[in-house]
């Protein structure tokens, strides 16, 4: 490689990054400045998934017949701070369009529990609502991936 090919290299990979970046934050903030929400595994805090824009990064994953899984909402803002949205009066959500037969989905003021119920995969939407109205639509109605596998 010739050192012209070099430095052009070297310049179009800081813009690729860039536009990358950009296209995967390319939207506006929602209901109550909402720009991202992490659904977290209330055992341990951590991140399941998370999606901002029309779309998912992750999956929620539980297995057949086992422990179910225990989910939480973590929002944020368009600089990742937390928005505190106090879920259960006027606001609550709503879990929708998942296959039964794969999963169980029990709602709960704040958080929700997936019980496997057979080993497959299933989508489901999420919708946060203000005194029965649709608010924000999770992923803009996009749908996350929940997959039951195996017990060990």
């Amino acid at each position: 490689m010739d050192l012209s090919t070099r430095k052009f290299s070297l310049l179009l990979v800081p813009l690729l990054f860039a536009v990358l970046l950009g296209a995967c934050h390319d939207h506006e903030a929602g209901a109550y400045g909402i720009f991202e929400v992490e659904l977290i595994d209330r055992a341990d805090d951590s991140r399941i998934a998370d999606v901002h824009g029309d779309h998912w990064h992750g999956q929620i994953v539980v297995e057949e017949g086992g422990e179910h899984l225990s989910v939480g909402f973590r929002f944020l803002d368009e600089d990742e701070d937390q928005i505190d949205i106090d879920l259960g009066g006027d606001i609550t959500y709503e879990v929708r369009d998942f296959d039964d037969s794969i999963v169980a989905v029990d709602t709960h003021s704040d958080h929700f529990h997936v019980h496997g119920l057979q080993v497959g995969d299933t989508i489901t939407t999420f919708s946060l609502m203000e005194d029965g109205e649709t608010i924000y639509e999770f992923g803009e109605g996009s749908p996350v991936t929940v997959i039951v596998t195996e017990s060990e």
